[in-house]
């Protein structure tokens, strides 16, 4: 084994428990979306392309409340480290008053003015239609899943991995079986079409506040007390925006950039073919690349707690989190020659005839192979951002890291190519996948740097440390 993979003793344990029920979370949660794909792509290429532009807003917003989860997560692990559950508290709580206060809002926008919103993603008239009959059914059950999202972030953060593997893996067989009934019209039920499919939604969303709600107040691990979380105090909350701010502005600026790529598709030549192909195969990218969102996500909470117990040095945070951009690495480079032989043997022989697709079928198989060059790039920057720097507390560089190379990137060249050029989808493909090797460079540059590692934990005043 190379020296950097030697850690110390329970470093390969926690990074285990900690990784397989986020990986058979994120796993889950994938299939499904691919299933719920492959349904709505049952109805037609227009369904398939209208649904997955009505989805672009609601992308942007709950990047922001992963941006809130993700800020948050820099303070839940740290201070859990240093065993203090009040301040958790105080953090679940400002985050539960953001993250409903941007979903209601959005979700009205939505509800009072669909069409309005549609047309900012596409021109044309029947995928507004369509996306705008989805898009005000689905609304508010973001506004009802941020809440979830928020105490399940905390209890990851807590090294309870597993309640979100539970909760939302339960919540996504739920969405998928009413999917099939209501998008179907099964057991009787009406068949509703992509209406449908945003119903099913709702009612899953629903289902996983009330399990979450009921495991909340018999947790006799962490306690939630409310008169704490009503009222966090403005010490923890300047503290919250500083950390967690430039989180959610990294996020945000991350999630409208990334909407801005399915726009771009969105107005080129035969759009719908174009959109169908980018969905299918960000569908099965994102469910061969769980490995790397679980190494990031357990990496954010394994360094901060390392860095708020204070009982690792320097010295030996780097070595942690040097390991885990490493065995991210070795995950891409594996992810990508998983992408290839599934590509040529599974996917594009047996996965892709079942859609009704025509010409969507060979673009989302070029985009595959287009994918799986970038992986080991990819793993560098997921690891890298939402891992090493976040749960370090370098949250500036992480923004900077995340989408500087989009902005002045990704984003003016695809659209010069798609849109001046009127270059294929696949060369706008490429592009977009280009970015990271720019972010890649200057996420290796800054960890090499150990400028990442803060604690940025206090004491807070008043403050009741549990027993133990």
């Amino acid at each position: 084994m190379p020296a950097y993979l030697k850690m110390e003793k329970g470093f390969y344990k926690a990074l285990i428990t900690l990784t397989l029920p986020i990986m058979l979370q994120n796993f889950m949660n994938q299939t499904m979306q691919l299933l719920d794909t492959f349904m709505v792509g049952g109805l037609g290429e227009k369904e398939l392309a209208a649904v997955t532009l009505a989805n672009t807003p609601f992308f942007v917003m709950m990047l922001i409340v992963f941006g809130l989860q993700s800020g948050s997560s820099v303070l839940f692990s740290q201070y859990w480290g240093k065993n203090d559950t009040v301040t958790i508290n105080r953090v679940i709580g400002i985050g539960f008053y953001l993250s409903g206060a941007i979903t209601f809002i959005m979700a009205l926008v939505v509800v009072i003015y669909p069409q309005q919103v549609m047309s900012i993603t596409t021109n044309d008239p029947e995928l507004i239609r369509i996306g705008a009959e989805y898009a005000r059914v689905v609304a508010f059950s973001y506004f009802i899943n941020s809440f979830a999202q928020i105490y399940i972030a905390a209890q990851r953060c807590m090294e309870n991995a597993k309640l979100g593997m539970y909760i939302l893996s339960g919540s996504i067989i739920i969405n998928t079986f009413l999917n099939w009934v209501l998008i179907f019209g099964k057991f009787g039920a009406p068949k509703m079409g992509v209406a449908g499919a945003a119903l099913a939604t709702v009612i899953a969303r629903f289902i996983e506040l009330i399990i979450t709600v009921v495991y909340a107040s018999r947790c006799k691990r962490f306690k939630l007390k409310l008169s704490v979380m009503l009222h966090p105090g403005k010490l923890i909350f300047s503290d919250f925006l500083r950390y967690s701010a430039p989180v959610v502005l990294n996020e945000t600026l991350w999630g409208i950039g990334f909407s801005i790529y399915p726009v771009i598709i969105g107005h080129l030549v035969n759009a719908s073919a174009a959109v169908s192909a980018y969905t299918i195969s960000g569908n099965i990218e994102r469910l061969l690349s769980v490995f790397l969102f679980a190494v990031g996500n357990a990496a954010a909470v394994i360094i901060g707690k390392a860095l708020g117990s204070g009982k690792s040095n320097p010295d030996q945070v780097f070595r942690m989190g040097f390991c885990l951009m490493m065995i991210s690495i070795y995950g891409g480079i594996a992810g990508c020659l998983l992408i290839c032989a599934l590509n040529l043997t599974v996917i594009g022989p047996y996965i892709l005839p079942l859609f009704k697709l025509n010409e969507a079928s060979g673009l989302a198989q070029t985009m595959l192979y287009i994918t799986a060059l970038g992986m080991p790039l990819r793993a560098i920057g997921t690891t890298g951002i939402v891992g090493v720097l976040r749960g370090g507390g370098d949250v500036r560089a992480a923004l900077l890291f995340d989408t500087l190379p989009m902005y002045f990137f990704g984003i003016p060249l695809a659209a010069f190519l798609g849109l001046t050029l009127h270059m294929s989808v696949v060369w706008v493909y490429v592009v977009m996948n280009g970015e990271e090797l720019i972010k890649a460079s200057l996420i290796m540059w800054r960890l090499m740097s150990r400028k990442w590692i803060r604690n940025v934990t206090r004491d807070m005043p008043g403050e009741e440390l549990p027993a133990g």
